[in-house]
């Protein structure tokens, strides 16, 4: 099965964001020249992903404007109010009923992610009926992420991060990317305000698996403090996946990782801002 159709979920507050994820939402936030949704758009095209659709609500004629000045080919779906990481599914497959097999991702992460990883991914979902497959990366005991219980490739549980919980059974996290079967959604949650767990990969009701490809590279810009690291790592790196879309040059609208300032330039307004403040 070749998957032709991918989904990124950019439809978040920016509430983590600082003072700039107030005014521009967190896909247009800069690397080297370009938005992280662009290069999300560039890898997926060069995966052989035909049709792109991009979920959005804060800030939505920022990022909309930004679509149209930059001629990037998405359908872009608007939420009026917000539906969650779960209902953002049910909105896409309400209007586009004819999508069935899509790759999901989020718009705050880029990982080096390759059309194996697909292949693997989209062959377990199929061999196993199962609604949803998603990609798990190993973290380190003191990342804060959450962690997948998995058993046999399934998933069993989400073990939540806190201080006293004992992490070291439990190296994966969920990297956000997965291939979901739109026709397998649960008709009781169209409409309605989810989470993806809730109601999209509920391994408490139906088989979810989980693929872990072991070393794949992962950018986090999902915090202000995960973008100061990202950044300041690709800053620092001689050689990234991500260079292939990007230039690593000195530009207006680029991070300064010494003191944390960033001059962004979008949809024609110039927005400054000390990044800690």
């Amino acid at each position: 099965m070749k998957i032709k159709d991918a989904f990124v979920l950019a439809a978040g507050m920016g509430s983590r964001m600082g003072p700039l994820g107030k005014n521009v939402p967190k896909p247009l936030f800069p690397i080297f020249g370009k938005s992280i949704l662009e290069i999300i758009i560039l890898q997926l095209k060069e995966l052989g992903i035909d049709n792109i659709y991009v979920n959005s609500h804060h800030q939505y004629e920022i990022l909309n404007s930004y679509v149209k000045s930059k001629k990037i080919e998405i359908n872009l779906l608007y939420e009026p109010k917000l539906l969650g990481s779960g209902g953002a599914f049910y909105n896409l497959k309400k209007n586009y009923p004819k999508l069935k097999n899509i790759l999901a991702l989020n718009a705050d992460t880029i990982l080096n992610l390759s059309n194996n990883h697909i292949n693997s991914l989209c062959s377990r979902l199929v061999e196993n009926n199962q609604t949803s497959c998603l990609l798990g990366v190993n973290v380190s005991e003191s990342n804060e992420f959450n962690r997948l219980n998995i058993k046999k490739n399934c998933l069993q549980g989400i073990i939540i991060n806190k201080p006293d919980t004992d992490l070291k059974p439990f190296p994966l996290t969920y990297s956000g990317v997965s291939i979901v079967n739109l026709d397998k959604l649960d008709p009781l949650y169209f409409g309605k305000e989810t989470s993806f767990f809730e109601s999209v990969a509920d391994y408490h009701t139906s088989e979810v698996g989980v693929f872990a490809p072991g070393r794949i590279e992962v950018h986090d810009f999902g915090t202000i403090d995960n973008y100061i690291l990202s950044m300041t790592s690709l800053f620092e790196k001689d050689s990234d996946f991500i260079f292939k879309f990007v230039k690593k040059t000195s530009s207006k609208n680029l991070l300064s990782c010494e003191n944390e300032l960033c001059l962004v330039e979008i949809a024609g307004k110039k927005l400054k801002y000390n990044l800690r403040l």
